[in-house]
């Protein structure tokens, strides 16, 4: 590195170091075509490019890059690319009920489809489609239906690699298929929760390794919203852990939220599942207020012990050793997964189905038949943070329809408020439907929460967020999942286009020592002492000039190095 001549290198001191030189895979949304362009130079390689969501998948390199786009007036959002991952036990072969043995010459009936009363009605005569994100589906297995009945799109990446939809290498979107759609009456294996006129729409959220990347999984989201699903099953995801910070790290994304808070308003119910560490976490896209999260409970009802419990737990289904349709080493056979997973398939799937039989039915008139219908005997309350709701029970909602898709003269709206979970949501018929839209995001610094939120859940995401998040990238951060990629950490940006104006490279800077528990009141330059007093000209002053002199030594040694 060249040195910087001698009044600066006086002045700047320590601070002459060389920008790291990291590469970092992100999120960036962008408001209009300059901000694409601004994205696609700082880009070192692009991932995907989701011009119709105006979002581009990349890798930058060193720090300056994301701070450049943070500051970008025509950048939304600058996120991390978080790794996804399926999230089930590893399956169990069933070498009884391989096809073509004569051991199980009659469909098995199984405990999954007893549980959720999916063999107690039939399809309507409306064609509803399911669209599964995962790793494919192992087209031509027996026992599950085929074209038209079941169609797909690839995932292909920037660099020209390609997954295919109708290929699956680690069996799990197979199980997932057949939980939903295994062929009924064909003297053959297992049956599933619907067949015609529901339909099977395939995308690949996760590559051949069972991972993806949040861009991945939000290009196969698109791409079954183009082909105009009636639902949506995510069986995959990542948890979100306070001391890993869930809320930067890219676990949580507003980029994605904001997504499918669209989808969800716009008539399609999405289902994701809920999470398999046994935690008081939430795990996303689950955890996402408009997004049904599904637990697992075992055979006998009881919740499945690796569940993941939170208060955005909406319903639940069969995840103990569920059997289903699979394909193994490239042999077509069966096999048993656990997990919430198969829950999630069973849920999305049973929703169709009931959806079939009254097209009339708004998506929240279905969600709301579920959930008040849905069985939970363990608690007196109807609704609780293990299995929501409780476990479907498809023909209740469906006699409930009977009477009229707002039979108990009530609609069905998302708590406003994230610290109040699913369990309060409205009956009612208000005058006004509260919005879920929030008022306030998730910040990287969850010290707050007024709101008296239960123990388990009060590092997670506080009820009072602060108004701006600090513009500093930091060099470390902490593991997402063993099987994750430790990036540094990459702020995000507000809902709204900032100011063309430039900001210093710290967001807040304090003189004494800061209050823990309290932010400190800015005085009109936007700085505090952290006591709360409003610092005098001749300090504010000199704080700016402090922070254009830090500001300029970082890109003199940004150039140079």
């Amino acid at each position: 590195m060249r040195k910087l001549p001698g009044t600066m290198r006086l002045l700047c001191g320590s601070l002459a170091v060389a920008t790291p030189s990291l590469a970092q895979n992100v999120l960036v949304e962008y408001f209009d075509e300059i901000g694409r362009a601004d994205t696609l130079v700082a880009a070192s390689r692009v991932s995907l490019d989701l011009k119709n969501r105006h979002v581009i998948a990349a890798e930058l390199v060193g720090d300056q890059s994301l701070l450049d786009l943070k500051r970008n007036p025509h950048i939304k959002h600058v996120e991390h690319d978080a790794v996804i991952f399926s999230i089930d036990e590893p399956v169990t072969l069933n070498h009884d009920t391989v096809a073509g043995r004569n051991r199980h010459l009659t469909e098995l009936v199984t405990d999954g489809i007893k549980m959720i009363q999916a063999d107690q009605i039939e399809e309507g005569t409306d064609i509803r489609t399911l669209c599964i994100v995962d790793s494919g589906i192992g087209i031509g297995h027996p026992d599950l239906p085929t074209y038209p009945t079941v169609q797909g799109v690839n995932l292909t990446l920037d660099d020209g690699t390609t997954y295919a939809w109708s290929d699956d290498a680690t069996s799990h979107g197979t199980l997932l298929a057949g939980y939903a759609a295994a062929i009924k009456g064909n003297s053959l294996g297992v049956r599933g929760v619907a067949n015609e006129p529901v339909r099977l729409f395939i995308t690949r959220g996760l590559r051949d390794d069972g991972k993806g990347t949040l861009s991945m999984m939000l290009d196969a989201v698109d791409q079954c919203i183009d082909h105009g699903v009636d639902a949506i099953s995510l069986s995959l995801g990542c948890p979100c852990r306070a001391n890993e910070g869930c809320f930067t790290n890219g676990c949580y994304s507003e980029i994605m939220e904001d997504r499918f808070r669209s989808i969800v308003r716009g008539g399609t119910l999405v289902f994701a599942a809920a999470g398999n560490t046994g935690e008081d976490i939430h795990f996303y896209p689950a955890s996402y207020r408009d997004i049904i999260s599904v637990s697992a409970v075992n055979k006998d009802g009881s919740k499945w012990n690796g569940s993941n419990r939170n208060n955005q737990i909406e319903l639940a289904a069969l995840g103990e050793a569920a059997m289903s349709t699979a394909k193994i080493k490239g042999r077509f056979t069966y096999a048993s997964l656990s997990g919430t997973s198969a829950a999630t398939a069973y849920v999305a799937a049973s929703a169709v189905l009931l959806w079939s039989n009254f097209p009339e039915c708004s998506a929240t008139a279905i969600r709301q038949a579920l959930d008040a219908t849905a069985l939970n005997t363990m608690t007196e309350t109807g609704c609780d943070s293990s299995i929501g709701f409780g476990i479907v029970q498809v023909k209740n909602a469906f006699d409930m329809l009977q009477k009229g898709c707002h039979s108990r003269s009530a609609m069905f709206a998302v708590p406003s408020n994230f610290e109040d979970g699913i369990c309060k949501a409205i009956f009612e018929v208000p005058s006004t439907i509260p919005s879920p839209v929030p008022t306030q995001h998730p910040s990287s610094m969850p010290t707050q929460n007024p709101s008296g939120r239960p123990t388990q859940y009060q590092s997670e995401r506080p009820s009072s967020f602060p108004t701006g998040r600090p513009s500093l990238i930091k060099s470390e951060m902490p593991t997402m999942f063993p099987t994750s990629i430790s990036p540094t950490l990459i702020p995000t940006s507000d809902h709204e286009a900032p100011s063309t104006a430039l900001q210093p490279p710290f967001d807040n800077i304090f003189l004494g020592q800061q209050n823990d528990t309290q932010g400190d009141v800015p005085n009109a330059t936007g700085a505090t002492n952290g006591k709360g007093r409003k610092l005098n000209a001749t300090e504010a002053l000199g704080l700016v000039a402090f922070a254009s002199l830090v500001t300029t030594c970082y890109s003199i040694v940004s150039i140079i190095s």
